[in-house]
């Protein structure tokens, strides 16, 4: 029984084996998971040059953070300067779109540039009618409102300027204010104060020439008063639309809607010598939002009036600028006018500029001012990239003889020249991260000055520009120095000091 009772265990066994056999014979050996060595030896491979590289930085210290600090402060630079230009050249977008809205007349001269190059001609026939250009009045402009149908605004600029010292005011002789004597109310005269030589003398006002179409084509809203009437233009009654910052110049104790009806003198020069022109003041315009820098001087009075104010003749005018009715009218306009200027003075007297063609000029030129104040600008980016090639070329001079025996005891070339890139690679994306914090300080302190306006701020666009920028100009230029470091002759390397 007892053999028999160990056969039967045997026999067991056997059929256990057996069953197990065909159950993995018939397995397939994807369908069993297996670590995968490939994969787990890229890992190491790659932690691997990720320590040596930590190392390699913390080992170097002083060289790693001078490269750091040039690729910050060239990435500081140029997205700094992106910014900038993207905030102005978008504010003088907006300001062209709302001004250049009219088609510009002006009398058809010579182009004479292309005399003074090299490939000049040495002289030229100058047409008679050319030889004397036309001259454009105000009688041309309001000939041309009532007889071009397609006209619905009109301004001009003239050649004369209108203004000058105030003499007077109110029928009153002007006097220095208060503040003259140089003195903070309730504070003693010490004899230490030094007077403000400015304010003893009498403001200066100045009329910009403009015609009753003007406050819309200018985009100006009335804050207190009216607008100037075409009675007011023809007749060239002396009438005056005052600027609200400059109410305060010559009435410091009045509020804008006081000034209506109040009489400005001043001594202004016309061909008969020096006129005192007493302007009365009509109308006050809301504040306008300037863009750039633009700060108006404590004695100047900024004012608008007729063009035909104290004119003896015909007002001669720099160009004539004309408005459709209808926002794509442009086309129509400009050939209407053509032809009227033509029948007026004859064919090519005059030149009729399309707002459109103005507008692409000026994209022109602002592309290409960019583009050189980006240039100027990348070149901290390019010394900071040589900086780069320099310290990683000694670097990899100094560690010759590590690198020799790395390759001697069987590293792959590969993994030095990796390790080289990817120190590149952290110090880029730490000192573009740096960069860019600076460049963000920068931009807000500029987002602070009161006369900026608009808003300026460093968008996804600027932080993915900057950061490329660095990491680009890093890995770029240390490329030479990795493959400096992978391809030294081992021998070689052992042997040398």
């Amino acid at each position: 029984p007892h053999q028999t009772g160990f056969v039967r265990r045997v026999n067991r066994r056997r059929q256990v084996h057996q069953i197990g056999g065909n159950l993995l014979s018939q397995l397939h050996i994807s369908d069993v998971w297996q670590p995968d060595a490939v994969k787990r030896s890229r890992r190491a491979r790659l932690g691997g040059v990720i320590r040596l590289t930590l190392k390699q930085l913390r080992h170097r210290f002083i060289e790693s953070l001078l490269i750091l600090l040039g690729i910050a402060l060239g990435v500081g630079v140029v997205t700094g300067t992106e910014t900038f230009l993207r905030y102005i050249f978008a504010l003088q977008r907006n300001v062209y779109a709302q001004n250049v809205t009219t088609v510009a007349v002006r009398p058809q001269r010579i182009d004479t540039s292309e005399l003074y190059s090299s490939g000049g001609v040495p002289a030229i026939r100058i047409a008679g009618p050319l030889a004397e250009p036309v001259e454009l009045t105000v009688d041309h402009m309001l000939r041309a409102r009532e007889d071009v149908p397609s006209v619905a605004y009109v301004d001009t600029y003239a050649v004369d300027s209108f203004g000058g010292s105030v003499v007077a005011v109110d029928g009153e002789p002007w006097k220095p204010p208060a503040a003259a004597a140089g003195t903070v109310e309730g504070e003693a005269d010490s004899g230490t104060s030094m007077p403000d030589p400015m304010l003893d003398m009498p403001p200066h006002l100045h009329v910009s020439g403009t015609t009753p179409d003007g406050m819309f084509l200018k985009n100006r809203s009335l804050l207190a008063g009216r607008w100037l009437t075409w009675d007011d233009y023809t007749s060239g009654r002396p009438v005056l639309v005052l600027e609200e910052t400059d109410v305060p110049k010559l009435f410091p104790d009045l509020e804008p809607e006081e000034v209506i009806g109040r009489t400005v003198t001043v001594t202004t020069y016309s061909s008969q010598g020096p006129v005192d022109v007493t302007w009365q003041i009509v109308g006050v315009l809301q504040q306008q939002e300037l863009p750039g820098l633009y700060v108006s001087p404590s004695y100047l009075v900024e004012a608008f009036g007729p063009h035909t104010v104290n004119s003896d003749g015909p007002v001669r005018v720099i160009e004539i600028n004309f408005a459709p009715a209808e926002p794509d009218g442009f086309e129509a306009l400009i050939a209407d006018l053509e032809v009227y200027f033509a029948s007026v003075f004859g064919d090519g007297r005059v030149e009729v500029t399309n707002p459109m063609d103005m507008l692409a000029e000026l994209e022109r030129l602002s592309r290409n001012l960019s583009i050189a104040l980006m240039g100027l600008s990348g070149l901290t980016l390019f010394v900071a990239a040589i900086n780069i090639l320099n310290l990683f070329t000694a670097r990899v001079i100094r560690r010759r003889r590590f690198a020799a025996m790395t390759v001697a005891l069987g590293a792959e070339r590969r993994t030095l020249f990796n390790q080289i890139l990817a120190e590149a690679l952290i110090l880029g994306l730490i000192g573009s991260a740096v960069g860019l914090a600076i460049a963000r300080v920068v931009v807000h302190a500029l987002a602070n000055v009161n006369y900026l306006d608009g808003e300026i701020a460093l968008t996804a666009v600027d932080v993915g520009f900057g950061l490329l920028a660095g990491v680009v100009f890093s890995v770029l230029f240390s490329l030479y120095p990795a493959y400096l470091s992978s391809s030294m002759d081992p021998a070689h390397g052992l042997t040398t000091e």
